[in-house]
């Protein structure tokens, strides 16, 4: 396994796009006003041409983060920001984790993540207060004192058990979407 994190992949990303394709200016996680959805990297080219890029770290990632947000839809065919409660559409939605991701322990542990804006998650650091009383009113205080203890133990992903939770979490993520009668993005 890498040492690479989000933001080296998304520095990396950043410089592929202004060097290997035809876009002359590209943005780092660019907030774009009122729109919801905040860009790893996005280049622009002439002729209307541009390129986006979603950085994650794992296939792993990829497919947890999917699955939470189908999770987190509800019937209407939108997320709420657990923290703030703005409205998005599940392809706009953050997987946003309360013990953030660097304590592999609870990396991917479901009761552990939510829906989130990417302001919320992104620029006011998850609010985790919030979040906090949000997943204690979901789950009880005794469940998230728990995972809290559970996040300070030592742990170290195997490749192995990427690979499982990958192949685990696209399963769910498929059934689930299958279920509520969408599509996956």
């Amino acid at each position: 396994m890498t040492d690479l994190t989000h933001k080296k992949l998304v520095e990396i990303a950043y410089k592929w796009v202004l060097n290997n394709t035809s876009c002359g200016i590209a943005f780092r996680e660019l907030e774009c006003g009122t729109s919801t959805e905040i860009p790893d990297v996005i280049g622009f080219g002439s002729w209307g041409h541009s390129v986006l890029i979603e950085v994650k770290t794992s296939r792993a990632d990829f497919w947890f983060s999917r699955f939470i947000r189908i999770r987190d839809m509800e019937e209407d065919g939108y997320c709420r920001c657990i923290t703030c409660g703005k409205v998005l559409l599940p392809k706009e939605a953050d997987c946003a984790h309360y013990l953030k991701r660097q304590h592999q322990a609870t990396r991917f542990t479901e009761m552990n993540t939510g829906a989130q804006c990417g302001k919320c998650n992104r620029f006011e650091q998850g609010r985790d207060v919030i979040f906090r009383q949000k997943l204690v009113e979901k789950y009880g205080e005794d469940r998230i004192a728990m995972m809290e203890m559970e996040a300070r133990k030592p742990y170290k992903q195997t490749q192995y058990r990427l690979d499982y939770i990958a192949a685990l979490y696209k399963q769910k993520a498929e059934q689930l979407a299958r279920e509520k009668g969408i599509s996956l993005w």
